[in-house]
């Protein structure tokens, strides 16, 4: 049985996702993004038949989330942030149906895959929810943000003129 394999790769495109938060208590833009730590190569025999979509090697994909909320409003005291198990049962306020997006919100970013053939992995991350936690602030007096979402890719064989690799 072979291994999973590390791949090399460089960014190509990187967009944050930007989002409007217009609440009667919050108030400011909301930056997402899920960058691309790890591309590891993942060969067939690992993969089970019956999810299987080719012979060819499938990868998988390691992501770090960046979330990033700056405040409109005033700003509130620093609080201490909770455990946890403490945040589990704060109070929290839902502040999903109150973004208001931009055109291209929830942009493609893309990923040259080094190899033979070359292939560029597309990555977009997806915003499902947003959570301000009630009577807690960071360390600049903020609300403290919560930020649910999925980020979803494709991999797709390319030229090396179109991924841009050598």
């Amino acid at each position: 049985m072979e291994k999973i394999t590390s791949l090399q790769f460089r960014i190509k495109k990187l967009n944050y996702n930007k989002y409007f938060i217009d609440h009667s208590e919050i108030k400011g833009v909301l930056y997402l993004a899920s960058i691309v730590t790890n591309i590891g190569e993942v060969p067939a025999d690992l993969i089970p038949v019956a999810q299987r979509i080719s012979n060819e090697p499938q990868v998988g994909v390691s992501y770090q989330p960046i979330v990033s909320f700056i405040n409109q409003r005033k700003r509130s005291t620093p609080t201490e942030l909770p455990t946890k198990e403490e945040l589990i049962n704060k109070e929290k306020l839902d502040l999903t149906d109150f973004i208001i997006h931009e055109e291209d919100y929830e942009p493609w970013n893309e990923y040259a895959i080094q190899g033979d053939p070359p292939r560029i992995l597309k990555t977009k991350t997806i915003l499902s929810k947003v959570n301000a936690i009630a009577g807690v602030y960071n360390n600049m007096g903020d609300p403290y943000i919560l930020a649910n979402h999925n980020t979803t890719y494709s991999v797709s064989v390319k030229s090396s003129a179109e991924s841009g690799l050598p």
